[in-house]
């Protein structure tokens, strides 16, 4: 397959990150990047009717808004942190009228990766107009959003 050359700023710590692990950076970083859209496409299939639509409507209502580190993102326990919290101060079970309990404990499962990259999907449906999202007027549409993962 044929490479392009492109140049890109990556942050010190990251760098050396890649420095211990690989002995190439380059072809470290190279690695990364192209496996990147692999775990992506499978981290979502495996998410794909997990949840049940008013669950989803509830998940992307919770995280609205929020400006999320991405070094936090994989981390399940932030995940379930941010659902409490949108329970106990906005009343999410009730508003979304979804078994709490039940519905934590299908949270509760997901691994890191599929949090991650739900949790990219979701920032990208907030704060980034995305034609895999968008109505018929162009519009980002949650009900695509949701139509998207229980299928």
């Amino acid at each position: 397959m044929q490479k392009e050359s492109i140049s890109f700023r990556i942050r010190t710590d990251i760098k050396q990150k890649f420095e211990k692990i690989f002995t190439n950076k380059t072809e470290g970083i190279n690695e990364a990047i192209e496996r990147f859209f692999y775990f992506r496409q499978y981290a979502l299939q495996e998410l794909k009717g997990k949840f049940e639509k008013r669950e989803l409507y509830a998940i992307v209502d919770a995280f609205n808004g929020l400006q999320l580190q991405h070094e936090h993102m994989p981390v399940v326990d932030m995940f379930v942190w941010e659902l409490e919290d949108h329970e106990r101060y906005n009343g999410m079970s009730k508003r979304w009228s979804i078994n709490y309990n039940d519905f934590m404990e299908k949270v509760k499962s997901i691994t890191s990766a599929q949090a991650y990259f739900f949790l990219l999907e979701i920032q990208r449906f907030w704060s980034v107009e995305d034609t895999a999202y968008q109505d018929e007027n162009g519009q980002n549409s949650l009900e695509k959003f949701v139509e998207f993962f229980l299928s």
